[in-house]
């Protein structure tokens, strides 16, 4: 949880919400072939394409 809490702050300072902050690794990291989100529903998946 001590992790999570310290990535989260680095979230807001940038401006973006957690979830955000790791899609945004994972799209950028070119090791990365595919990317599986989980979602309940739509807008949480609109939410995360906003930045």
């Amino acid at each position: 949880m001590k992790q999570i809490k310290a990535l989260n702050e680095i979230a807001q300072q940038r401006g973006q919400t957690l979830a955000q902050m790791a899609i945004a690794w994972v799209l950028n990291n070119g090791r990365m072939t595919t990317v599986l989100i989980g979602a309940s529903i739509a807008d949480q998946v609109v939410a995360c394409w906003c930045y």
